[in-house]
């Protein structure tokens, strides 16, 4: 789900549902008036489409105003080319496009009946990813599935089994970049589970996975992820009651985005040491972290867009 679901929910009934219907894949190449009819037409076609439905997802991630008609844009886009696909055979390209769709009814998601509709687009991706051995594909969809497992079901334990299963691809493949993310997102998702009152394993578990992402993440010198692992990290420790590591991870943090010139992860990580300092007790050192991030917040409109730049949802004491 998204910020912007109060906007998409008063276009879904004309936008999702009638472009859900608007390709029939059992058309022949033949019937459709404009496009080519040889194979290597629709190969170029399908190309075509599917860079474009790219194009077009960005550009909805990215404007407001404008998103959700580049989002239509994109689906519309992505259905013609699973069309192609399928009437070339590509089992791959059917795969990856079923798996893209799945993304744009995610984001666009006001009802559970569209939800699913993305489910079941990653559900017959990763079929068809196990189908024709393409592990690459195989990794995403599962990562997919994880990212959606907890939305879907309300447990994390559905999350932490798809990534489970994609990290062992993952490794398998040395696949180090994804690797780095299924190892965060592990963390994350126990570091959530650990808030439940069902939850009896160790509480050590999201500590574990973010220092093995992060020890990844150096090796691989991604330093973008790294910042967020710092934070992550911190975030762990805050929670735990340990403000002394999770200030230290946070400064790291602070000084990696400072370093990267990243003003919206400096923001993040001045709010976040903002929070450390109210808990400690200290509100003059609190308001001062608090007031340079929402500088930043401002500068950058994040309030726009994206994540807020100071996360946290409880009234501070020192505000």
């Amino acid at each position: 789900m998204t910020s912007r679901q109060g906007l998409l929910s008063l276009v879904m009934a004309v936008l999702i549902l009638p472009l859900a219907v608007s390709w029939s894949p059992s058309k022949s190449l033949s019937e459709l008036p404009g496009q080519a009819q040889t194979s290597q037409a629709a190969k170029t076609a399908a190309a075509r489409l599917l860079n474009l439905g790219l194009k077009q997802y960005s550009l909805g991630l990215q404007q407001h105003s404008l998103g959700l008609k580049q989002l239509e844009a994109a689906l519309q886009s992505w259905q013609q080319a699973l069309g192609f696909y399928r009437q070339l055979q590509d089992r791959q390209g059917e795969g990856r496009v079923l798996g893209l769709l799945g993304d744009v009814y995610m984001i666009l998601a006001t009802n559970i009946d569209i939800y699913d509709q993305g489910i079941d687009h990653y559900q017959r991706s990763l079929a068809i990813a196990r189908e024709t051995k393409d592990r690459q594909g195989e990794v995403k969809a599962l990562m997919r599935l994880g990212m959606v497992g907890y939305g879907n079901s309300g447990d994390y334990n559905v999350a932490i089994e798809y990534y489970e299963q994609s990290l062992a691809v993952a490794r398998e493949r040395k696949d180090r970049q994804s690797e780095v993310e299924i190892l965060w997102q592990l963390g994350s998702n126990y570091a959530g589970l650990i808030t439940t009152s069902i939850y009896r394993g160790d509480h050590n578990k999201p500590i574990e996975y973010y220092e093995q992402s992060l020890a990844i993440t150096r090796e691989i010198k991604d330093r973008q992820f790294e910042v967020e692992l710092l934070r992550s990290l911190g975030h762990t420790y805050q929670e735990m009651g340990d403000g002394g590591k999770a200030m230290d991870y946070y400064q790291q943090s602070l000084a990696l985005a400072r370093d990267r010139k990243d003003r919206r992860a400096e923001g993040s990580a001045l709010g976040a040491l903002g929070v450390v300092y109210e808990d400690l007790g200290d509100c003059n050192k609190a308001i001062e972290y608090y007031e340079q991030s929402l500088a930043i917040e401002r500068e950058t409109k994040d309030h726009l867009g994206g994540a807020p730049v100071v996360f946290y949802s409880e009234p501070r004491s020192c505000l």
